[in-house]
Parts: structure tokens; sequence; C-alpha cells
């Protein structure tokens, strides 16, 4: 075999892999994210500006919602509306008064778990996870190339 051949072939061996690994985790997030969310009207309790979190700064409207399901009372907090500068949020804040109401959606196994995606999120984790399984891959193969040298060098 050339050395053009060999690295062709581990290249695409490779490639094989990390794309057979983005399947394989796209599906198994898919799998076992839960998948049943059952809309439901929400009422405002309360709604503050706050710190979003994260490296850049950003100020989110996070509201604190009750809502009922089968004649049972849940509360769970909301980011309604996020920006990257503090004014903006607060004039947003003045759409979010206590009483307003608005559709959440909530986990059916798990009715405490509620969100303002009609998927609870999952398609938005599932990309994320596929998105990383390169960054994974590329890590887990680095450290056996590097653990292989340190067994050649060893020997």
């Amino acid at each position: 075999m050339t050395t053009r051949f060999r690295r062709l072939k581990a290249a695409l061996t490779w490639t094989a892999f990390i794309l057979g690994s983005m399947i394989l985790v796209g599906a198994f997030v898919n799998a076992i994210y839960p998948d049943d969310w059952r809309p439901t009207e929400a009422t405002v309790i309360a709604a503050t500006v706050a710190d979003g979190g994260g490296r850049s700064p950003n100020s989110v409207v996070r509201v604190r919602a009750r809502y009922d399901v089968s004649g049972h009372p849940y509360e769970a907090p909301f980011n309604v509306f996020r920006h990257n500068k503090r004014p903006p949020a607060e004039v947003e804040l003045a759409n979010w008064p206590a009483g307003r109401t608005f559709t959440v959606y909530f986990n059916q196994s798990n009715p405490a778990s509620a969100s303002l995606s009609a998927d609870g999120g999952r398609q938005a984790m599932t990309v994320l996870a596929v998105l990383m399984t390169p960054l994974i891959a590329f890590f887990v193969g680095l450290t056996i190339v590097v653990m292989r040298r340190r067994r050649k060098r060893a020997a």
C-alpha cells in the first residue's frame, strides 16, 4: 500500500466514524428525550428583568407562572425574552403584567416540567448533541493516537 492510499483510507475511516457517531447520537438523544408535550394556559404571577448568564452580557425577562394540569397547580419560571442590552428587556417587561395568560407546554409524564417550546426543546437538544459529537470524537481520537504512540515508544 502506498502512503497516499493509507492516508486516504485513514481519512475516510475517520469521516465514517464521525458521521456514524453523529447519526447514532442524534437518534439516541431523540429517543430518550421526552416527546409527549401538551399545551396548557399559564398565568403570570410575577415578572422581572434578570441577568441571562453566559459569557456575553444579556438580560432576560423572567416570568414566574402558574398552570394547572388535571386539577393540580404547578409553578415554573420561564425566560420569555432575551436581549443583549438591559433597556429593551425593561421595555418588554411591561408586556408581562401579573395575570397575563400565555401558552406553555408540559411533559405528559412529568407535568412539573414545562417549556415555551412545543417539543420541550427536544429538537434543539438533538441538534446540539449532534453538533458536539465531532468535537468529542476528535478528543477521543486524539487520545487514542497519543496512547498508541506512547505504547510504541515504550515497546
